[in-house]
């Protein structure tokens, strides 16, 4: 599929085909490299906290077996404990 850029006020307007499947109001980091390419990165927000981080997570987590002997391990020099 062809797109072409049309002027919109002092924009500059690439309209984008249903088929991507992307969301209204999806915001896009812009890159255009030096062969004149441009990429549209879907902007991820950085989670400010852990609460933020894990908000939309409902299940349950499972240590990893080589991690298991960490939850009971004790200090055996001048670690910070």
């Amino acid at each position: 599929m062809t797109v072409k850029a049309r002027k919109q006020g002092n924009s500059l307007m690439i309209t984008l085909p249903k088929y991507l499947n992307i969301e209204e109001g999806t915001t896009f980091d812009v890159r255009k490299s030096t062969d004149g390419t441009i990429e549209l990165i879907p902007f991820k927000e950085i989670p400010s906290s852990m609460d933020e981080l894990f908000e939309d997570w409902h299940g349950k987590y499972k240590t990893d077996s080589e991690m298991k002997d960490w939850d009971v391990a004790r200090p055996e020099g001048k670690e910070i404990w």
